[in-house]
Protein backbone atom coordinates (compact mmCIF):
# COMPACT_ATOMS: atom_id res chain seq x y z
CA UNK A 1 0.00 0.00 0.00
CA UNK A 2 2.89 2.25 0.98
CA UNK A 3 4.34 1.73 -2.71
CA UNK A 4 0.89 2.54 -4.20
CA UNK A 5 0.81 5.70 -2.84
CA UNK A 6 4.41 6.61 -3.34
CA UNK A 7 3.28 5.70 -6.92
CA UNK A 8 0.56 7.90 -6.88
CA UNK A 9 2.50 10.92 -5.56
CA UNK A 10 5.25 10.48 -7.87
CA UNK A 11 2.89 11.00 -10.60
CA UNK A 12 1.29 13.98 -9.26
CA UNK A 13 4.31 15.29 -9.02
CA UNK A 14 5.06 14.75 -12.49
CA UNK A 15 1.72 16.35 -13.77
CA UNK A 16 2.07 19.32 -11.73
CA UNK A 17 5.40 19.52 -12.63
CA UNK A 18 4.68 19.88 -16.25
CA UNK A 19 1.99 22.60 -15.42
CA UNK A 20 4.03 24.64 -13.41
CA UNK A 21 6.70 24.72 -16.00
CA UNK A 22 4.18 25.89 -18.78
CA UNK A 23 3.83 28.81 -16.68
CA UNK A 24 7.70 29.90 -16.19
CA UNK A 25 9.92 31.52 -18.79
CA UNK A 26 12.42 29.27 -19.35
CA UNK A 27 15.19 32.04 -19.13
CA UNK A 28 13.90 32.89 -15.97
CA UNK A 29 17.13 31.39 -14.43
CA UNK A 30 15.97 32.40 -10.36
CA UNK A 31 12.53 30.96 -11.01
CA UNK A 32 13.70 28.08 -12.58
CA UNK A 33 16.03 27.14 -9.88
CA UNK A 34 13.20 27.98 -6.56
CA UNK A 35 11.16 25.91 -8.84
CA UNK A 36 13.18 22.89 -9.29
CA UNK A 37 14.27 23.31 -5.67
CA UNK A 38 10.39 23.16 -4.47
CA UNK A 39 9.44 20.00 -6.44
CA UNK A 40 12.65 17.82 -4.96
CA UNK A 41 11.99 19.72 -1.33
CA UNK A 42 8.99 17.77 -1.21
CA UNK A 43 9.98 14.37 -1.94
CA UNK A 44 12.72 14.90 0.55
CA UNK A 45 11.06 11.89 2.86
CA UNK A 46 11.82 9.47 0.59
CA UNK A 47 14.66 8.66 -1.60
CA UNK A 48 12.55 6.65 -3.86
CA UNK A 49 10.02 9.44 -4.17
CA UNK A 50 13.10 11.42 -4.04
CA UNK A 51 14.53 9.70 -7.42
CA UNK A 52 11.09 9.77 -8.78
CA UNK A 53 10.57 13.48 -9.09
CA UNK A 54 14.24 14.02 -10.03
CA UNK A 55 13.39 11.47 -13.05
CA UNK A 56 10.37 13.46 -13.76
CA UNK A 57 12.00 16.76 -13.55
CA UNK A 58 14.63 15.53 -16.07
CA UNK A 59 12.32 14.04 -18.50
CA UNK A 60 10.66 17.31 -18.33
CA UNK A 61 13.25 19.46 -19.09
CA UNK A 62 14.85 17.26 -21.41
CA UNK A 63 11.50 17.37 -23.99
CA UNK A 64 11.48 21.32 -23.45
CA UNK A 65 14.80 21.19 -25.03
CA UNK A 66 14.09 19.04 -27.72
CA UNK A 67 11.84 21.98 -29.06
CA UNK A 68 13.17 25.06 -27.79
CA UNK A 69 16.03 25.92 -30.32
CA UNK A 70 16.90 29.58 -28.35
CA UNK A 71 17.27 28.55 -24.87
CA UNK A 72 19.74 25.50 -24.93
CA UNK A 73 22.35 27.10 -22.83
CA UNK A 74 19.41 27.44 -20.01
CA UNK A 75 18.12 24.52 -20.09
CA UNK A 76 21.62 22.70 -20.41
CA UNK A 77 22.33 23.94 -16.90
CA UNK A 78 18.89 23.41 -15.48
CA UNK A 79 19.57 19.34 -16.41
CA UNK A 80 23.35 19.66 -15.23
CA UNK A 81 22.15 21.15 -11.53
CA UNK A 82 19.81 18.30 -11.94
CA UNK A 83 21.72 15.71 -12.93
CA UNK A 84 23.94 16.37 -10.60
CA UNK A 85 21.96 15.54 -7.36
CA UNK A 86 23.44 12.32 -8.28
CA UNK A 87 26.07 12.84 -5.41
CA UNK A 88 23.73 13.89 -2.74
CA UNK A 89 21.35 12.68 -0.48
CA UNK A 90 18.15 11.24 -1.15
CA UNK A 91 19.19 10.58 -4.28
CA UNK A 92 22.54 9.00 -3.49
CA UNK A 93 21.05 6.82 -1.28
CA UNK A 94 19.00 5.30 -4.42
CA UNK A 95 22.08 4.33 -5.78
CA UNK A 96 25.09 3.32 -3.06
CA UNK A 97 24.94 0.70 -0.27
CA UNK A 98 26.19 2.45 2.69
CA UNK A 99 26.43 -1.34 4.43
CA UNK A 100 28.02 -3.10 1.86
CA UNK A 101 29.93 -0.13 0.29
CA UNK A 102 28.93 -0.74 -3.45
CA UNK A 103 26.87 0.91 -6.41
CA UNK A 104 23.67 -0.82 -6.40
CA UNK A 105 23.24 1.28 -9.53
CA UNK A 106 26.04 2.02 -11.21
CA UNK A 107 24.22 2.97 -14.51
CA UNK A 108 22.31 5.51 -13.24
CA UNK A 109 25.48 6.20 -11.49
CA UNK A 110 27.57 7.07 -14.59
CA UNK A 111 24.76 8.56 -16.57
CA UNK A 112 24.34 11.32 -14.24
CA UNK A 113 27.61 12.06 -13.07
CA UNK A 114 28.52 12.36 -16.75
CA UNK A 115 25.50 14.04 -17.92
CA UNK A 116 26.31 16.61 -15.06
CA UNK A 117 29.75 17.46 -16.26
CA UNK A 118 29.34 17.50 -19.81
CA UNK A 119 26.19 19.39 -19.99
CA UNK A 120 27.76 22.19 -17.56
CA UNK A 121 30.99 22.59 -19.56
CA UNK A 122 28.11 22.83 -22.78
CA UNK A 123 27.38 25.60 -20.69
CA UNK A 124 30.79 26.94 -19.79
CA UNK A 125 31.65 26.98 -23.65
CA UNK A 126 28.69 29.42 -24.58
CA UNK A 127 29.39 31.53 -21.27
CA UNK A 128 32.80 30.76 -19.70
CA UNK A 129 31.49 33.22 -16.85
CA UNK A 130 28.49 31.01 -15.45
CA UNK A 131 29.46 30.86 -12.14
CA UNK A 132 26.88 28.28 -10.78
CA UNK A 133 27.74 26.27 -14.17
CA UNK A 134 31.35 26.43 -12.98
CA UNK A 135 30.96 25.43 -9.64
CA UNK A 136 28.68 22.19 -10.88
CA UNK A 137 31.35 21.53 -12.96
CA UNK A 138 33.97 21.46 -10.29
CA UNK A 139 31.75 19.71 -8.10
CA UNK A 140 30.99 16.79 -10.05
CA UNK A 141 34.62 16.13 -10.37
CA UNK A 142 35.11 16.01 -7.25
CA UNK A 143 32.50 14.13 -5.63
CA UNK A 144 32.94 11.95 -8.21
CA UNK A 145 36.55 11.55 -7.22
CA UNK A 146 35.60 11.38 -3.24
CA UNK A 147 33.36 8.31 -4.21
CA UNK A 148 35.97 6.47 -5.62
CA UNK A 149 38.17 6.65 -2.83
CA UNK A 150 35.41 5.60 -0.82
CA UNK A 151 34.93 2.80 -2.49
CA UNK A 152 38.26 1.76 -2.48
CA UNK A 153 38.94 2.85 -6.40
CA UNK A 154 36.26 0.52 -7.37
CA UNK A 155 33.71 2.82 -8.15
CA UNK A 156 33.43 4.19 -12.00
CA UNK A 157 35.56 7.30 -12.07
CA UNK A 158 36.38 9.36 -15.54
CA UNK A 159 39.58 10.01 -14.13
CA UNK A 160 40.74 5.92 -14.46
CA UNK A 161 38.65 5.87 -17.85
CA UNK A 162 40.26 9.01 -19.58
CA UNK A 163 42.89 10.16 -17.43
CA UNK A 164 44.32 13.03 -19.88
CA UNK A 165 40.76 14.63 -20.25
CA UNK A 166 40.18 14.46 -16.71
CA UNK A 167 43.65 16.04 -16.02
CA UNK A 168 43.10 19.04 -18.42
CA UNK A 169 40.01 19.05 -16.81
CA UNK A 170 41.43 19.65 -13.37
CA UNK A 171 44.04 22.58 -14.88
CA UNK A 172 40.83 23.86 -16.55
CA UNK A 173 39.21 24.81 -13.23
CA UNK A 174 42.33 25.95 -11.51
CA UNK A 175 43.34 28.22 -14.27
CA UNK A 176 39.66 29.94 -14.26
CA UNK A 177 38.19 29.65 -10.42
CA UNK A 178 39.98 32.59 -9.31
CA UNK A 179 38.09 34.92 -11.73
CA UNK A 180 34.77 34.41 -10.00
CA UNK A 181 35.69 35.90 -7.27
CA UNK A 182 34.81 39.27 -8.70
CA UNK A 183 31.40 37.93 -10.84
CA UNK A 184 30.10 36.35 -7.88
CA UNK A 185 27.15 37.70 -6.28
CA UNK A 186 25.97 35.14 -3.50
CA UNK A 187 25.40 36.13 -0.17
CA UNK A 188 29.07 36.40 1.09
CA UNK A 189 30.27 35.24 -2.21
CA UNK A 190 29.75 31.24 -0.58
CA UNK A 191 29.59 29.88 -3.95
CA UNK A 192 33.12 31.53 -5.06
CA UNK A 193 34.65 30.51 -2.02
CA UNK A 194 33.23 26.73 -2.71
CA UNK A 195 35.02 26.96 -6.42
CA UNK A 196 38.31 27.89 -4.83
CA UNK A 197 38.49 25.44 -2.21
CA UNK A 198 37.67 22.73 -5.35
CA UNK A 199 40.70 24.56 -6.56
CA UNK A 200 43.08 24.37 -3.93
CA UNK A 201 41.83 20.55 -3.26
CA UNK A 202 42.52 19.84 -7.64
CA UNK A 203 46.10 21.65 -7.07
CA UNK A 204 46.88 19.68 -3.35
CA UNK A 205 45.57 16.23 -4.75
CA UNK A 206 45.86 16.39 -8.51
CA UNK A 207 49.23 18.27 -8.75
CA UNK A 208 50.92 17.56 -5.87
CA UNK A 209 49.61 14.02 -4.97
CA UNK A 210 49.59 15.26 -1.55
CA UNK A 211 53.72 14.95 -1.40
CA UNK A 212 55.25 18.30 -0.83
CA UNK A 213 58.86 17.31 -0.77
CA UNK A 214 58.24 15.52 -4.00
CA UNK A 215 57.30 18.23 -6.79
CA UNK A 216 57.71 18.21 -10.28
CA UNK A 217 58.47 21.16 -11.44
CA UNK A 218 59.10 20.64 -15.22
CA UNK A 219 55.73 21.30 -16.80
CA UNK A 220 54.25 24.70 -17.14
CA UNK A 221 50.68 23.60 -17.04
CA UNK A 222 51.09 22.55 -13.56
CA UNK A 223 53.74 25.50 -12.85
CA UNK A 224 50.83 28.04 -13.67
CA UNK A 225 48.53 25.95 -11.22
CA UNK A 226 51.01 25.88 -8.55
CA UNK A 227 51.09 29.56 -8.59
CA UNK A 228 47.86 29.89 -8.64
CA UNK A 229 47.80 28.60 -5.05
CA UNK A 230 48.45 32.30 -3.72
CA UNK A 231 45.13 33.46 -5.52
CA UNK A 232 43.09 30.88 -3.37
CA UNK A 233 44.95 31.61 -0.06
CA UNK A 234 44.68 35.68 -0.26
CA UNK A 235 40.83 34.54 0.00
CA UNK A 236 40.85 31.73 1.82
CA UNK A 237 43.33 33.05 4.14
CA UNK A 238 40.69 35.44 5.60
CA UNK A 239 37.46 33.17 5.75
CA UNK A 240 36.46 31.20 9.23
CA UNK A 241 34.27 28.88 8.04
CA UNK A 242 35.29 26.05 4.88
CA UNK A 243 32.62 24.33 2.99
CA UNK A 244 34.79 21.80 0.83
CA UNK A 245 38.90 21.44 2.46
CA UNK A 246 39.61 20.60 5.74
CA UNK A 247 40.56 23.51 7.86
CA UNK A 248 43.37 22.40 10.19
CA UNK A 249 44.78 20.46 6.84
CA UNK A 250 44.56 24.20 5.04
CA UNK A 251 46.75 25.84 8.57
CA UNK A 252 48.91 22.87 9.27
CA UNK A 253 50.41 23.22 4.84
CA UNK A 254 50.15 26.81 4.50
CA UNK A 255 54.29 27.18 4.62
CA UNK A 256 54.62 24.12 2.48
CA UNK A 257 52.69 25.49 -0.46
CA UNK A 258 53.67 29.01 0.06
CA UNK A 259 57.30 28.19 -0.80
CA UNK A 260 55.91 25.48 -3.58
CA UNK A 261 54.14 28.73 -4.79
CA UNK A 262 57.76 30.60 -4.70
CA UNK A 263 59.68 28.26 -6.02
CA UNK A 264 57.21 27.72 -9.17
CA UNK A 265 56.83 31.07 -9.56
CA UNK A 266 60.64 31.84 -10.42
CA UNK A 267 60.72 28.76 -12.54
CA UNK A 268 57.53 29.90 -14.39
CA UNK A 269 59.03 33.36 -14.84
CA UNK A 270 62.06 31.69 -16.51
CA UNK A 271 60.33 29.84 -18.93
CA UNK A 272 58.10 32.64 -19.45
CA UNK A 273 61.13 34.93 -20.50
CA UNK A 274 62.64 32.02 -22.88
CA UNK A 275 59.18 31.79 -24.72
CA UNK A 276 59.26 35.63 -25.24
CA UNK A 277 62.88 35.52 -26.21
CA UNK A 278 62.02 32.98 -28.67
CA UNK A 279 58.50 34.41 -29.81
CA UNK A 280 60.60 38.25 -30.85
CA UNK A 281 63.41 35.85 -32.70
CA UNK A 282 60.66 34.13 -34.67
CA UNK A 283 58.77 37.34 -35.72
CA UNK A 284 61.63 39.16 -36.33
CA UNK A 285 63.28 36.42 -38.29
CA UNK A 286 63.22 36.92 -42.65
CA UNK A 287 63.22 34.19 -45.09
CA UNK A 288 64.83 34.13 -47.63
CA UNK A 289 64.11 30.67 -50.49
CA UNK A 290 65.76 31.65 -54.09
CA UNK A 291 65.52 29.32 -57.04
CA UNK A 292 68.92 29.59 -58.32
CA UNK A 293 67.56 27.05 -61.24
CA UNK A 294 65.71 30.27 -62.90
CA UNK A 295 68.94 31.88 -62.99
CA UNK A 296 70.75 32.64 -66.01
CA UNK A 297 73.84 31.29 -64.36
CA UNK A 298 75.77 31.02 -61.51
CA UNK A 299 76.83 34.78 -61.28
CA UNK A 300 73.15 35.92 -61.80
CA UNK A 301 72.52 33.79 -58.75
CA UNK A 302 75.29 35.57 -56.84
CA UNK A 303 74.10 38.64 -57.80
CA UNK A 304 70.53 38.08 -57.36
CA UNK A 305 70.56 36.50 -53.59
CA UNK A 306 72.76 39.38 -52.80
CA UNK A 307 70.34 42.13 -53.70
CA UNK A 308 67.56 39.86 -51.93
CA UNK A 309 69.84 39.64 -48.57
CA UNK A 310 70.38 43.56 -48.50
CA UNK A 311 66.90 44.89 -49.15
CA UNK A 312 65.49 41.84 -46.27
CA UNK A 313 68.75 43.54 -43.89
CA UNK A 314 68.28 47.34 -45.33
CA UNK A 315 64.48 47.40 -44.98
CA UNK A 316 63.81 45.15 -41.82
CA UNK A 317 65.34 47.49 -38.56
CA UNK A 318 63.91 44.80 -36.47
CA UNK A 319 65.23 41.90 -38.08
CA UNK A 320 67.72 39.83 -35.63
CA UNK A 321 68.16 36.80 -38.17
CA UNK A 322 68.13 36.24 -41.69
CA UNK A 323 67.50 32.66 -43.26
CA UNK A 324 68.85 32.26 -46.50
CA UNK A 325 68.07 29.22 -48.70
CA UNK A 326 69.23 28.98 -52.33
CA UNK A 327 68.23 26.11 -54.51
CA UNK A 328 70.52 24.60 -57.66
CA UNK A 329 68.72 22.16 -60.28
CA UNK A 330 71.59 19.76 -60.13
CA UNK A 331 72.46 16.17 -62.31
CA UNK A 332 74.15 13.78 -60.63
CA UNK A 333 76.36 10.87 -62.38
CA UNK A 334 73.31 8.95 -63.48
CA UNK A 335 72.26 12.70 -65.66
CA UNK A 336 69.44 12.45 -63.46
CA UNK A 337 68.20 15.91 -62.56
CA UNK A 338 67.31 16.98 -58.65
CA UNK A 339 67.24 19.96 -56.34
CA UNK A 340 69.82 20.73 -53.73
CA UNK A 341 68.93 23.41 -51.33
CA UNK A 342 71.99 25.31 -50.01
CA UNK A 343 70.93 26.73 -46.24
CA UNK A 344 72.88 29.30 -43.46
CA UNK A 345 71.78 31.68 -41.23
CA UNK A 346 72.88 35.58 -41.12
CA UNK A 347 72.84 36.60 -37.26
CA UNK A 348 72.73 40.04 -36.16
CA UNK A 349 75.87 41.24 -36.18
CA UNK A 350 76.02 39.88 -40.16
CA UNK A 351 72.78 42.30 -40.94
CA UNK A 352 73.87 45.35 -38.86
CA UNK A 353 76.78 45.19 -41.43
CA UNK A 354 74.84 44.85 -44.28
CA UNK A 355 72.71 47.33 -43.28
CA UNK A 356 75.19 49.93 -43.49
CA UNK A 357 75.51 50.14 -47.70
CA UNK A 358 73.17 52.03 -49.13
CA UNK A 359 72.29 49.97 -52.38
CA UNK A 360 71.91 46.34 -53.50
CA UNK A 361 74.84 47.16 -55.95
CA UNK A 362 77.40 48.81 -53.46
CA UNK A 363 76.01 46.10 -51.13
CA UNK A 364 77.51 42.99 -53.74
CA UNK A 365 80.40 45.44 -54.70
CA UNK A 366 82.03 45.95 -52.07
CA UNK A 367 80.78 43.92 -49.00
CA UNK A 368 83.98 41.53 -48.37
CA UNK A 369 82.11 40.56 -45.09
CA UNK A 370 79.54 39.23 -47.65
CA UNK A 371 81.80 37.36 -50.44
CA UNK A 372 83.25 35.55 -47.47
CA UNK A 373 79.59 33.70 -46.28
CA UNK A 374 78.93 32.90 -49.96
CA UNK A 375 81.79 31.35 -50.38
CA UNK A 376 81.58 29.97 -46.84
CA UNK A 377 77.89 28.55 -47.00
CA UNK A 378 76.82 28.28 -50.41
CA UNK A 379 77.66 24.81 -52.08
CA UNK A 380 76.12 24.85 -55.61
CA UNK A 381 74.95 21.19 -56.05
CA UNK A 382 76.38 19.87 -52.76
CA UNK A 383 80.10 21.06 -53.79
CA UNK A 384 81.94 24.01 -51.72
CA UNK A 385 83.31 26.43 -53.98
CA UNK A 386 86.69 26.81 -52.54
CA UNK A 387 87.62 23.89 -54.56
CA UNK A 388 86.23 25.01 -58.20
CA UNK A 389 88.15 25.76 -60.46
CA UNK A 390 91.31 23.88 -59.31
Amino acid sequence: MKNILLIILSVCLFFSCKQSAEKIGINNIEEQRAYQDTILSKALKSPILYKDALKSLISEYRNIRATDSNSQNNLNYYLSRLYNQVFYYPMYTNIYDTASGKFTDSVTYINYKDSSRILSKMVLEKNPNNTRAFLIYSSSLYWEWMNFMKSKYKAPFYGVKSNAEFSNSLIYIIDNSFKFRDIDTSRNKFISQEILEYSYFFVNAGILKLQYDKVDYSEKSNLNALVSLSNFTSILDKVDTFYIIDKNYYLKHKTDLANICMIAKTKLDIIIKKENEEAELARNTITINHDGSKDWDKESTLRNVGEEVWSACFNNPNAVRVVVNISDNCNDIYGKSNIYTSSFVLKKSDINIYRKYQSASAFNSNCYEWGLKLLEEYKPCGSSQFNQGF
